[in-house]
């Protein structure tokens, strides 16, 4: 960009001296703007780290390797700001040409002009965390693969020995990435596979000496690692994306009642098909009709009909819903609970039931008889023992696939009928 000289006045000190040159500098960088083939509409992240983006004006150049001075490829480039005094920090994005940047240099501190070099984010990181969130950060991956020690193998190898370098904005959602996590890229046909070395992680360039929170841009060291088809989902190119599935079941399965009726959700959250204990979450989608307290306790209100969700607290997407059914008359529920609820049994594995009859979601004080529905089952198979009244257990001894066991469990008028399978023991 031209210069253009001005005669300052001669107190060098006076304020208004500095804000008039200021003022007719950017008038002449303004002109400019207007009149430079260069000069494009971008968009920048504003606040940082925020994923919103606000329009401004800039000037697009060709990128410049600062320690040669060598001109570089596309994926670089130069950004000149209209504004003198426009901040921008290394880690800010910008987005255009269908493509995000990533600052990597910056001058605006004490600068009469302010600029910076981007990065174009040429792949992104993809990954779901203890909770199962899923979260999703564009970066730059470094074109060249290198190996620890370059007297092994081959020139810029493609084995999983490799390793590379990838950039991204350091903000909340990369501040999760952790040691030794594994990361997928490729296309969907040719999925690879990178993995975190444990001291890999960069996070701790502050932009402001003093500040241990100003750090604004994560740096990874990755090495090369297998795609694991098991626990990989390789269309949506997460890695261990199956190691990490939660599920909620909710019993009653359904509610018809009357007003002023009262029912106790019983809400089970599962990890890897595992009981666990999380916060979980209630809402109604009609509180006229029937509210929910924090604990899972239903109150009908009114007539009509809503649903009740169930979710984690931490990860709204696991998540069980109900039909509710509030009648203007009265109405008596009946359900009959078997915890817990697994529909076979594994060979040499001996499961214990606990059988209880609600009435409008409260447990009565009815006992049960469990009996077995028919002999398709030889006996040397199994073994049930009956208890109080109220739980029964059922021991597979020895697997048979050709027909489930058959229990039924009853109580007057009331009864209820399970099936399981007597699987082997692998």
């Amino acid at each position: 960009m031209a210069y253009k000289y001005m005669e300052a006045m001669t107190n060098i000190y006076n304020d208004t001296t500095g804000c008039g040159i200021l003022s007719e500098y950017q008038a002449f960088v303004n002109e400019q703007f207007y009149n430079a083939p260069d000069s494009f509409a971008v968009q920048e992240e504003y606040p940082f780290a925020s994923g919103s983006y606000v329009d401004i004006d800039v000037r697009v150049n060709r990128g410049v390797n600062t320690y040669t001075g060598e001109k570089l490829g596309d994926d670089f480039k130069n950004i000149i700001f209209r504004d003198l005094q426009h901040a921008t920090s290394i880690g800010t994005k910008y987005f255009f040409n269908n493509n995000y940047w990533i600052v990597i240099n910056s001058e605006v501190v004490k600068n009469f002009t302010a600029s910076c070099t981007i990065r174009r984010c040429n792949n992104r990181l993809r990954w779901v965390d203890e909770n199962g969130v899923y979260y999703e950060e564009p970066c730059s991956i470094e074109y060249k693969i290198s190996r620890p020690r370059d007297e092994v193998g081959t020139y810029n190898p493609v084995t999983p020995q490799g390793y590379i370098e990838v950039f991204s904005q350091l903000n909340d959602k990369t501040k999760k990435i952790k040691g030794n996590q594994r990361f997928l890229f490729g296309s969907v046909q040719n999925r690879i596979a990178f993995k975190v070395f444990g001291d890999g992680l960069r996070s701790y360039l502050n932009q402001q000496t003093l500040d241990d929170e100003s750090a604004s841009m994560l740096s990874l060291s990755m090495g090369g690692n297998f795609v694991n088809t098991e626990t990989d989902d390789i269309t949506l190119g997460i890695a261990d994306y199956n190691k990490i599935v939660y599920g909620i079941t909710i019993s009653p399965s359904a509610i018809n009642g009357g007003i002023s009726d009262s029912i106790q959700l019983n809400s089970v959250l599962t990890f890897n098909n595992t009981a666990v204990t999380r916060p979980l979450s209630y809402v109604t989608s009609n509180s006229q009709v029937s509210t929910v307290s924090g604990s899972g306790l239903i109150m009908l209100i009114s007539a009509g009909s809503c649903i009740a969700t169930v979710s984690m607290t931490s990860n709204s997407a696991v998540s069980g819903s109900l039909l509710i059914n509030v009648s203007a008359s009265a109405i008596t529920d009946y359900q009959i609970r078997i915890t817990p609820n697994p529909d076979y049994i594994l060979e040499n594995d001996k499961i214990d039931y606990d059988v209880y009859l609600y009435t409008n979601g409260s447990v009565q004080a009815n006992t049960f008889t469990m009996t077995l529905a028919n002999a398709n089952v030889p006996i040397d198979h199994y073994a049930l023992t009956t208890g109080s009244g109220n739980n029964f257990s059922i021991e597979n001894k020895e697997f048979f696939l050709d027909y489930p066991l058959v229990i039924n469990c009853t109580s007057g008028s009331f009864a209820r009928q399970i099936q399981l399978e007597m699987r082997g023991a692998w």
